[in-house]
């Protein structure tokens, strides 16, 4: 049996340049593989069944087949890896919007903070989905083989880059305590807007919002303490599920900069009224969940000595209060909101504002603080 083999993100300033490899899944052999690289059980199938036999699996078992029987490798990347790259990044979603993986990624760019970690990468896999890829030659040495190996499965690369950096960025600085985290309000805005705008978005070899949310609900259930990057995610994924399923109207959507509204199917609520309903009972139980508080600060209003006086000013908001409105959202009794309507709607409206804002250079950015 193949060993299961997960790359952690490359996460230098290269890492645009260079993803990392596709997360693989085991296949099972019965047999052992023969002199010609081919496994037995594989050449024991019949002709018409070795010739479509990668239309029944995963990318992941694609490549881990490829990587044992170069025989298929060039099978692999022409018709199998090329076809899925078009349908997955460039066809329309009908159901949300019409828009394309590669439309919602410039999109994304375009709205997310100028200071978010994550913008530079956007171009990147955009411009690389933009070309077309290289017509195969008639060589078929191992070298052009893995060539086209790579050249067909990077945009892949690099949407799993992109959607596992977006996870790591969740990494807080923890204090003393329990846990008290924090980091930048461009950080956390641009989490919130890069998961409602890539949610729900089918990408094979992607982290995908399902096994989140039952991850997140059983841990809420056990006795396992809640990390700081648990309770970042939790707050990031629920927020971004709130903004991307909420009738909000599309003057308040395109000021957030959100994508158009979309469905939760049936699956989809379930899961998510799963973790609602852990996250009340982890309440019920007398265990604490944090406050969400963002702190701004500025100069104030300019005095006789020209700078003004140093303000500080916090908002807070309880996680629950997002829960709650996510619930009755899901139960579809919220009508169409504008700015002035519920907390939640008027909180999201001024952190958007205060992320986005311009900045002189003395002046400490806003930050977000789990407590």
């Amino acid at each position: 049996m193949l060993s299961r083999k997960i790359t952690q993100p490359n996460l230098s300033s290269s890492a645009p340049h260079n993803p990392a490899p596709l997360r693989t899944l085991p296949i099972h052999m019965t047999t052992t593989m023969t002199d010609g690289t081919t496994p037995s059980w594989l050449e024991n199938l019949p002709s018409d069944c070795r010739t479509v036999i990668h239309d029944f699996l995963p990318l992941c078992d694609c490549l881990t087949l490829t990587s044992v029987d170069r025989g298929t490798m060039r099978e692999v990347t022409v018709s199998q890896i090329r076809r899925r790259r078009t349908e997955q990044f460039l066809a329309q979603d009908s159901g949300n919007g019409g828009l394309s993986v590669r439309e919602r990624l410039i999109r994304l760019h375009d709205v997310l903070p100028p200071s978010y970690g994550l913008r530079e990468l956007l171009p990147h896999l955009s411009k690389d989905l933009e070309r077309d890829l290289l017509p195969s030659s008639e060589r078929h040495d191992f070298t052009e083989d893995l060539r086209k190996l790579r050249e067909s499965t990077v945009a892949f690369r690099r949407y799993d880059w992109l959607l596992s950096k977006h996870e790591v960025s969740s990494e807080l600085d923890v204090a003393s305590g329990w846990g008290v985290g924090r980091r930048s309000l461009a950080e956390y805005m641009g989490d919130v807007l890069s998961e409602a705008w890539l949610a729900g978005r089918f990408v094979e070899g992607a982290s995908t919002h399902p096994y989140w949310t039952e991850v997140t609900s059983a841990r809420l259930n056990s006795e396992r303490r809640m990390e700081s990057t648990d309770w970042w995610r939790l707050w990031v994924r629920l927020h971004a599920t709130l903004l991307r399923v909420s009738p909000l109207d599309d003057a308040l959507r395109e000021r957030l900069g959100l994508p158009p509204q979309s469905c939760v199917e049936d699956d989809g609520i379930r899961r998510l009224r799963g973790v609602t309903s852990s996250l009340s009972r982890y309440a019920q139980n007398g265990r604490l969940i944090p406050m969400h508080r963002t702190c701004v600060d500025d100069f104030g209003p300019l005095g006789p000595a020209y700078r003004g006086r140093d303000r500080v000013t916090s908002v807070e908001i309880n996680l629950r209060s997002l829960a709650l409105t996510l619930e009755a959202t899901l139960d579809k009794i919220s009508l169409a909101m504008t700015e002035d309507d519920g907390e939640v709607v008027r909180w999201t409206t001024r952190l958007m504002d205060e992320a986005r804002r311009t900045r002189p250079i003395t002046v400490r950015p806003p930050s977000v603080t789990i407590l």
